[in-house]
């Protein structure tokens, strides 16, 4: 730094340092204290009784704000809509998640009344449910932006009508264009939004969201925007399209982590069915992977397999070993594998 600047900067550091000075001098003065951090005992947090986590569908959909990621026309709408109408009814979700009975707020903001229409006349059979129930379900369709006056008009709307269940398609939708440079914090902001209103009002809130085009390690990441906006929520679906269906994985603050397998049928009853969940489901995900692979590239060693799918190591090596004990793979003399025939 030439001599100059250093003094222009030297000086410039002095007059704030005079600033703060005479601030604290100024506050002692007047009798100000200076503020001070507030701490809370840890043996007082750990005697205090907290409620249990409340749960909209058991172990699935807890109160607060859950992000459902997925790619466009892989099925979000359909399910957000099916989840909505066994709120509304009280029916388990895909038959056997206990789902409370409640009213459902539900923010359409990328389809008209008429898609809606359509989506309810091919989710609800009439001959073998009474519909009444379909007026616990309310839809709007445009809301200004959530830091525009749109959160205003949904906390004066959730106070009006309480509803165990609000959805909201999409957050794309609902946000502001943004000018910010710091995107991460304006998208944690707007999310940090919906998750106290979630609280203030008892609530959960479904917030529909975009998966990035390329890949990721942990399905978390997946979800389109910053880590701000996974940082804020409360638990994350995954909805990944398969050509045999789809996997759903789901992460929450208070509550293990699962995947569910489902297959969509066009025919009775229409919609998202569970095929099944947990450990045998994240496997068949898993040997798809592997099969693929090794039809492209075989054959190939259990470690470059797991650095092929970027998964870890000993799993991959434990699924293999599943795998040739089930004929799907064969291992050569050197330890690589490759399909087995008419695999």
């Amino acid at each position: 730094m030439q001599p100059n600047l250093q003094s222009e900067a030297l000086a410039t550091v002095g007059k704030h340092l005079t600033i703060i000075e005479g601030a604290e001098k100024s506050a002692k003065k007047n009798g100000r204290p200076r503020p001070q951090l507030e701490t809370v005992d840890a043996l007082d947090i750990f005697k205090r009784e907290f409620p249990e986590p409340q749960f909209l569908i058991d172990d699935l959909l807890p109160n607060g704000v859950t992000i459902l990621a997925g790619r466009p026309k892989s099925g979000k709408s359909w399910l957000t809509l099916q989840i909505a109408i066994s709120v509304a009814c009280g029916s388990p979700l895909f038959g056997e998640h206990k789902t409370k009975q409640g009213r459902v707020t539900y923010l359409a903001l990328e389809e008209p009344e008429s898609r809606t229409h359509h989506r309810l006349k091919r989710l609800i059979n009439p001959s073998e449910c009474d519909t009444p129930f379909l007026q616990n379900i309310s839809f709007v369709y445009r809301i200004p932006p959530l830091l525009a006056g749109g959160k205003e008009m949904l906390d004066d709307h959730l106070a009006a009508h309480p509803s165990q269940l609000c959805v909201i398609d999409t957050l794309l939708a609902i946000v502001q264009n943004r000018s910010s440079k710091d995107v991460m914090r304006s998208d944690y902001t707007e999310v940090n939004e919906l998750r106290k209103l979630a609280e203030r009002h008892n609530t959960a809130i479904l917030l529909v969201a975009h998966s990035r085009k390329m890949g990721a390690d942990y399905h978390v990441d997946t979800v389109a925007g910053t880590s701000g906006v996974t940082a804020a929520c409360d638990a994350i679906w995954s909805l990944k399209k398969k050509p045999e269906g789809a996997t759903l994985d789901i992460t929450g603050r208070e509550f293990e982590e699962n995947v569910i397998g489902l297959r969509f049928d066009t025919d009775v009853p229409f919609g998202w069915q569970k095929t099944g969940e947990g450990e045998a489901v994240a496997n068949s995900e898993e040997r798809e992977e592997i099969i693929t692979l090794l039809g492209d590239e075989a054959p190939l060693s259990p470690k470059a397999i797991a650095d092929g799918l970027r998964k870890n190591r000993n799993t991959i090596r434990r699924l293999l070993q599943k795998m040739y004990c089930a004929g799907a793979v064969v291992k050569n003399s050197d330890g690589r594998y490759c399909l087995a025939s008419g695999v």
